[in-house]
């Protein structure tokens, strides 16, 4: 991935989703003073915060918003996963040794998935708000890969669709760890620049969209968001 590509899909992104982020942000507040803890979770913050995560910025009602999906089961298995996430929580896509932490990172999502009606879409994204930092988002778009436009669904020349499974998802992780690492390297300024100096920058020179709404709130996202909006604008806006 080249930093000028990284850097225009989320812009892309966001001068088009603007308004959705305000429900990211809304929804990280609210489960902020949680923490990793998702043992003092209550069904108050799955199903009144979560689930609206899911309705409103996801898009999902199709697949959650049913008669019979089980937020108790939901909120069971958040709680379950709960030392699983404190070990993981000083992770960042950035710096992670994923391959030291692979059986976390396999734990927390195989731990949510077999419930029904939630899968490979909507558990990242509920991984993501406990940990921004470190859990990418995807959804089905991205996953195919389709005609090879993410850059990065190579194996030994051929595209390679990305699983569902749990050891897909890692997988997934470990191709944007590359791709943005990779970015961020093209970035630098100087030899002596560092990747969290190049991604600060990244941040300062993003470009005001609805100030008034938003203020200095998008210089806080996490870097593992960023590569979910390129992501996202890649597989639904790049024509190349």
């Amino acid at each position: 991935m080249r930093y000028s590509d990284f850097k225009e899909g989320i812009w892309g992104f966001e001068q088009e989703n603007w308004f959705g982020e305000i429900v990211y942000f809304e929804t990280l507040s609210r489960l902020r003073p949680f923490g990793l803890d998702t043992e003092r979770l209550t069904k108050d913050e799955v199903e009144g915060v979560i689930r609206m995560f899911l309705l409103q910025w996801g898009q999902m009602a199709r697949a959650i918003n049913r008669k019979d999906t089980d937020w108790n089961q939901m909120l069971s298995k958040l709680k379950g996963i709960s030392n699983v996430l404190k070990e993981l929580g000083k992770e960042s896509i950035l710096n992670a040794d994923l391959e030291s932490k692979k059986e976390l990172i396999l734990e927390a999502y195989g731990g949510l998935h077999c419930i029904k009606h939630f899968g490979a879409t909507s558990i990242p994204k509920i991984l993501h708000l406990l940990n921004p930092e470190l859990f990418v988002m995807w959804d089905e778009r991205i996953r195919a890969n389709e005609n090879n436009r993410l850059g990065f669904d190579l194996v030994d020349g051929e595209p390679q669709k990305f699983t569902k499974a749990p050891c897909g998802y890692l997988k997934y992780l470990r191709a944007c760890q590359d791709e943005a690492r990779m970015a961020l390297e093209e970035g630098k300024r100087t030899t002596s620049d560092s990747l969290c100096e190049v991604l600060r920058r990244l941040l300062a020179e993003r470009p005001e969209v609805e100030p008034e709404k938003l203020g200095s709130k998008y210089s806080c996202k996490t870097l593992a968001k960023l590569i979910d909006e390129y992501n996202w604008w890649r597989a639904n806006r790049w024509c190349g």
